[in-house]
């Protein structure tokens, strides 16, 4: 089970600009973290109780933090994505460090290039493939 503690510091560790593996589940334990918070507040039933009050801050700085998780780790994605699209040499994508789902994107995002690249920049090179 994630923790607050956990979540902070993936949040900083997400400051730097490599891409760092999550576990697989991490989104997942997240959500089951956001709606204990949900439920606890629910249970206590005041919204004004000092403890309601409390979770509902807790609540909101974990959302808030796992937007800007979700926001860095898809600027990292499109960055990688960008890069080796129009790189010369074709390196190693470091995809074991991506979930499945960011790996989706990085590919829409990679072939969404290389057919624009194909379609736009390959006539002008060689008109033949008009």
């Amino acid at each position: 089970m994630i923790s607050r503690e956990d979540l902070k510091n993936k949040l900083r560790e997400e400051q730097s600009s490599e891409i760092k593996p999550l576990y697989p589940d991490f989104f997942k334990e997240i959500e089951n973290y956001i709606q204990e918070i949900d439920d606890e507040i629910r249970e206590i039933g005041n919204p004004y109780a000092i403890e309601s009050k409390l979770l509902e801050d807790e609540l909101q700085s974990a959302l808030t933090d796992i937007d800007i998780i979700f926001m860095r780790r898809v600027k990292k994605v499109t960055s990688l994505a960008t890069s080796r699209a129009f790189a010369q040499s074709h390196t190693a994508v470091p995809t074991q460090s991506l979930t499945e789902d960011e790996k989706e994107l990085y590919n829409l995002i990679y072939n969404s290039i290389k057919n624009m690249q194909s379609k736009i920049i390959d006539p002008i090179h060689d008109p033949s493939k008009k």
